[in-house]
This record gives structure tokens, C-alpha cells and sequence, in this order.
């Protein structure tokens, strides 16, 4: 065989082949309707198929368009009720710690060294010279994890 007729016998296959596949790409996916069976607003209430949105190219539907206009004022805080968009919901959960969860945390380590602070003011006549580097060294921890603590609750504000 030579190069043009191994040419045209690839070409020939492409397009013997290439119809099934792409026939099969093209088929339409499984309706949203078929997937979703709650509202993702009214948990537990059921579907209105004449409801619905088109959200990020997927139909999300919804039991009322009271729960529609709410999905539309603020998609992302629906997403993890919706199976269409589980793969995104799980992504989400599994980023790791974020910012706006160390504010309580933060908040409870400054009030915690700012009363050791306090404590080791009023109990400086114990041991003076070993409560003043005490008080002074919590003085210190606890500017610098105020400051951690409010700069965060001022940026996330």
C-alpha cells in the first residue's frame, strides 16, 4: 500500500468511526429535573418543573418564584443543596481553613493573654522582678493577636 492509499484508508476509517462518537458526544445530557427533586431553597418542598433557572449553563428548578428570585440574589450560598453542583460544594468544604474562621478563635486567645496580662499586673508584689517580665511579655502577645484579630474582622467587613 502506498502513502496516499494509507492516507485515504485512515481518512476513510475517520469517518466511519467519527459519526458514532461524536453522535454519542452530542446526545443531550440527562434533563436537571431528573437529577434535582427539592428546592434548594425550601428544603424539602418538591419541584416545580415550570420553575427554574439557568445557572452557570446547568437548569437549576425550584418549588416557587419567591425561591427563585432568593437563588438569584445569592446563588453560592445554594450550591451545596443542589446535586447538579455537588463536585463544586465538595471542593469548597475540602479548601481548608480560611480567614473568617479564625476570627472566634483569635478573639478568645486576646481576651485570654490580656487577662493573664492583667492577672500578672495585680499579682506583681508575689515576685515582682519575674511578674514584670511576665506582664510585660503578655503585654506584648496580646497586641500582637488583638491586632491579628481586628485586622481580620476589619478586612472581612
Amino acid at each position: 500500500m502506498t502513502a496516499t492509499g494509507t492516507a485515504s484508508a485512515v481518512w476513510a476509517l475517520l469517518l466511519i468511526v467519527t459519526p458514532g462518537v461524536l453522535g454519542a458526544a452530542d446526545a443531550p445530557p440527562l434533563e436537571t429535573a431528573d437529577v434535582q427533586k427539592e428546592c434548594p431553597v425550601m428544603v424539602g418542598n418538591k419541584i416545580d418543573p415550570n420553575v427554574f433557572t439557568v445557572y452557570q449553563g446547568k437548569k437549576v428548578y425550584f418549588c416557587c418564584t419567591s425561591c427563585k428570585a432568593a437563588f438569584d440574589a445569592q446563588p453560592e450560598k445554594y450550591l451545596s443543596r443542589l446535586p447538579q453542583f455537588a463536585s463544586r460544594a465538595v471542593a469548597a468544604v475540602s479548601a481548608g481553613p480560611r480567614a473568617k474562621d479564625l476570627i472566634v478563635p483569635l478573639g478568645i486567645a486576646a481576651f485570654a493573654t490580656i487577662t493573664a496580662t492583667v492577672l500578672t499586673g495585680l499579682y506583681r508584689k508575689l515576685r515582682p522582678r519575674l511578674m514584670f517580665k511576665l506582664h510585660k511579655v503578655l503585654g506584648i502577645i496580646a497586641l500582637i493577636i488583638a491586632a491579628c484579630h481586628g485586622a481580620i474582622v476589619i478586612l472581612l467587613d
